[in-house]
């Protein structure tokens, strides 16, 4: 019961240092110029925070914002366990009301997209000849989730509207050509090239307090299904439509002895000149000379059993022959012996029979 007490303690341990574990990158930023007016600009001091152990560099962005956005430096290498400052400075669009405003700006890692966090920045505005009672406040928080593997992707972002006027715009991703054919969403979206890749934006046009949720996947699974697929076709399309002969082997047991057959047979819709089928008995096994009405050309002893040959001049379009031979065991078989494949030969085609099995006690 100690053990087991201790067990749970050392679980729950775990579970909350897992829950208050530092994220691996850290946003910050410090007012410089939050009061403004329609023609001046906003200015603040973003920090970013690197809590991993490497170096890594980060590329900053405001992918929903309207505003005129520059940064110091749009991409940031930042030493491990360190930080770095830079600045953005923002421009309202000209056609702006007075009101508070919550502008997006986002950071993610070059070398790991999944290593990202945000920040809002807030900034008020303000035409000196209006004072307004009520302030309009266009403003939106973004929730964000991912999950990526082996097969495929999926990214969920839910949005509310968490200002007091009508909130209008869209939402951008850019993709890869190949993703975007294979991209499904939850929402209609449109499309246009973006350099090599391809941007998608939805639609956002959201009341007061009104929420919505966009969500889009790639899987790659289709996609490799229809590859093996393919693969599979082909080497159907090969061994069963390409190859001109077709040759099987089968055994029967009987009480004294086993018959072996093999069968082969012309696939094409013409003759088929200057055949020859092999087949080797291996020892222990030996050779009954009784071969029924199709005598081998020739049966030659080697160190590894008897080879035998049967030639035939022309084998007729769609014509099947079926040779039979029975071997017996010079000694009681108690595991399993194998039987070589039966060859085929014509010309520069050569065809194989499937292994088959003697099964002993």
């Amino acid at each position: 019961m100690a053990r087991k007490g201790l067990l749970a303690v050392l679980v729950f341990l775990v579970a909350i240092s897992s829950a208050y574990a530092i994220s691996p990158l850290v946003i910050d930023s410090e007012p410089v110029k939050t009061d403004i007016q329609p023609s001046e600009s906003a200015l603040f001091k973003i920090t970013l925070i690197n809590n991993q152990n490497n170096r890594d560099t980060f590329a900053l962005t405001a992918p929903l914002s309207t505003w005129d956005i520059s940064f110091s430096d749009y991409i940031v290498e930042v030493p491990a366990q360190s930080s770095e400052e830079i600045t953005v400075r923002l421009s309202p669009p000209m056609q702006i009301k007075n009101g508070k405003y919550a502008v997006f700006i986002k950071a993610h890692s070059t070398n790991d997209p999944s290593i990202k966090n945000h920040e809002y920045v807030h900034i008020s505005v303000k035409s000196p000849e209006v004072i307004e009672e009520t302030e309009d406040i266009r403003e939106i928080s973004v929730t964000e989730e991912s999950s990526e593997g082996l097969f495929g992707k999926s990214y969920s972002f839910n949005i509310a509207n968490s200002g007091n006027v009508l909130y209008s715009d869209t939402w951008e991703q850019i993709v890869s050509s190949f993703d975007l054919s294979i991209l499904r969403s939850n929402l209609d979206y449109e499309s246009k090239e973006y350099g090599n890749d391809h941007k998608i934006s939805w639609p956002i046009d959201l009341e007061p307090k009104e929420t919505m949720t966009i969500t889009y996947s790639i899987s790659y699974f289709p996609v490799f299904l229809g590859g093996i697929l393919l693969l599979l076709a082909s080497f159907l399309f090969i061994t069963n439509y390409l190859n001109k002969f077709s040759v099987t082997k089968e055994l029967k047991k009987g009480a004294d002895s086993i018959l072996v057959s093999v069968s082969i047979k012309n696939r094409t819709n013409t003759e088929m000149k200057n055949v020859k089928l092999e087949d080797l008995v291996p020892k222990p096994l030996k050779l009954v000379k009784d071969f029924g009405t199709v005598v081998p050309s020739s049966i030659v002893n080697a160190k590894n059993g008897t080879k035998i040959v049967w030639k035939f001049d022309v084998l007729a379009p769609k014509e099947e022959l079926i040779i039979n031979y029975q071997v017996k065991s010079s000694m009681h078989v108690l595991g399993n012996i194998q039987l070589p494949q039966a060859r085929l030969t014509q010309d520069k085609n050569t065809t194989y029979s499937g292994n088959v099995k003697i099964i002993g006690k």
